[in-house]
């Protein structure tokens, strides 16, 4: 049977050679993408993009220089109709991606990121709103009319804060002295409250919104966690 669609063109920007190769390896298992192209860097990319006119370029966070906002700008001139994902691995160092229109965690798991690629690459190209990629919610849709602040319990900030540095629900159930099983049920409500759907895009959340203090220029300090 012919596929009704053509793929989703893909253009790869990462400087480790062996993640791109694996990347490309996992994409072409998937007949909704076929990646176009890649490279190490964000200056010999542009003219491959203006050529190639992919739908989404993944570009990993450290080839931008801390300046995504003017390489975003750059791609966007070569492709103006590509979505641009942000590649990182930590939701801190991906949360200031000015302009793109999705972050990608490097650690999500295989199914959660062709799930979410395959998303993004199918909305609608009317707006363009940054997106927790590996859970897939737009941080500017339902969720911004939720009042966080008012709505999550002293208890359910304490374990956010958890959650943002990264913490499982193990060491967070040891650090606040219950059952993991009360962790997961405290989870659940948080997730239910702000209308997110998984721990990445409840990271992503809390940062965008600046919930937890010190969360977003790096590593969340140790005294800014529960006691």
């Amino acid at each position: 049977m012919s596929r009704s669609k053509s793929p989703h063109r893909i253009f790869i920007i990462d400087p480790q050679t062996l993640f791109r190769a694996g990347l490309r390896k996992i994409l072409s298992t998937d007949q909704e993408f076929q990646v176009v192209g890649d490279a190490a860097a964000l200056a010999p990319s542009v003219q491959q993009i203006r050529k190639l006119q992919p739908h989404l370029v993944l570009i990993e966070n450290s080839t931008t220089g801390a300046q995504t906002e003017k390489a975003v700008e750059r791609l966007r001139q070569a492709a103006a109709k590509a979505r641009i994902v942000l590649l990182g691995n930590s939701a801190a160092t991906l949360q200031n991606g000015g302009g793109v229109d999705g972050v990608l965690l490097k650690t999500s798991s295989v199914p959660s990121m062709l799930r979410n690629l395959r998303r993004m690459a199918s909305a609608p190209a009317s707006s363009r709103k940054k997106t927790a990629v590996g859970g897939g919610v737009s941080l500017s849709s339902k969720s911004e009319a939720v009042a966080p602040r008012d709505t999550l319990t002293p208890r359910e900030f304490d374990i956010l804060a958890c959650i943002v540095r990264g913490w499982p629900n193990r060491d967070i159930a040891r650090h606040l002295s219950m059952q993991e099983q009360t962790v997961k049920n405290y989870l659940h409500a948080i997730f239910d409250k702000l209308g997110v759907s998984d721990r990445l895009e409840l990271a992503l959340y809390a940062i965008h919104h600046q919930l937890v203090p010190g969360a977003g220029g790096g590593d969340l300090p140790a005294d800014s966690l529960p006691a």
